[in-house]
């Protein structure tokens, strides 16, 4: 090889180098994007200051289709609250729940284990058809008093402070809790903020993006054809009949997404299959109408 070549050898390679380093650039940045989010659902602590009584609030599942929250609780009373020797509630307690469906009141007995307990809870303030833009919010209320029982008197309640740990990590959504403020010991109200994650969010807009791509290459190529009077290939026909049907899986490979009729769909997917459909038609209308050679 003599030195004239070198230098084209380079700049040849100079598109494939960039392409590398791009490609490393943005494995890098999917990975922190991995990251950030696990860390987004780090638990968090409501309520009272307090290790005797300890509730575990962890979201289980997401469904803003239907408009459900389900979280599930789990409990930890320690001191006066439990029977060392078995591990028993050492006293009756009253659980207080805004539940969506189920039970809002739960009495646990004394000498009974407390076991965890189930709630759902309604998305508000959000559309699901706005998908993958959509933000919901719920609210979380939890609320326990001690129950005090004497022959003959009425049930004397009594709340007891409790500490919440809250880890709303799940995989699809971005999930912020705050607390409302406290008014009273015995309670405690969490307000929660839902919204698509930075990777749905990618990906749903990856896949926008490329269902209007592959509409405008069938254009181009039936633009093509109907303008230069190149030759039309059979095998085109079958491309773009398979491509109006394969923009179907490809719309639901979207992750999360909700029934046809959505933001995205309006944005992309509608817009797509139309100008594929009249493609093809035109493309159709084209081959017939053209003179035998």
């Amino acid at each position: 090889m003599d030195g004239s070549q070198k230098p084209n050898v380079l700049k040849r390679l100079i598109p494939v180098i960039i392409g590398i380093l791009v490609l490393g650039i943005l494995y890098v940045l999917m990975l922190n994007l991995y990251k950030s989010e696990g860390n987004a659902g780090e638990a968090k602590v409501f309520g009272s200051q307090t290790e005797d009584m300890v509730i575990t609030a962890k979201l289980i599942s997401i469904d803003p289709i239907k408009g459900d929250v389900t979280a599930r609780l789990q409990f930890s009373p320690q001191g006066s609250f439990i029977n060392a020797e078995d591990g028993t509630l050492a006293q009756s307690l009253l659980l207080d729940l805004n539940s969506a469906s189920g039970k809002t009141e739960i009495n646990f007995k004394k000498n009974e284990k407390m076991n965890p307990v189930d709630m759902v809870v309604s998305l508000y303030d959000g559309d699901v058809m706005s998908y993958p833009f959509d933000e919901h919010a719920a609210d979380l209320y939890v609320g326990l008093s001690s129950v005090m029982e004497t022959e003959g008197q009425p049930k004397e309640f009594t709340a007891v402070p409790f500490k919440v740990d809250f880890s709303g990590a799940l995989s699809g959504y971005s999930i912020s809790a705050e607390e409302l403020q406290k008014k009273e010991d015995g309670y405690t109200e969490i307000y929660l903020t839902i919204a698509r994650s930075s990777s749905v969010l990618f990906f749903a807009i990856f896949i926008m993006v490329l269902q209007w791509l592959l509409a405008i290459v069938a254009v181009s190529v039936t633009l093509t054809c109907l303008i230069t009077g190149r030759k039309i290939e059979a095998t085109l026909f079958s491309w773009m009949g398979a491509l109006l049907f394969a923009l179907v899986p490809l719309r639901n490979a979207m992750p999360s997404v909700p029934p046809v009729g959505a933001l995205a769909d309006y944005l992309s997917f509608f817009w797509a299959e139309i100008l594929v459909a009249v493609s093809l038609v035109i493309f159709v209308y084209t081959y017939l109408s053209r003179p035998l050679k």
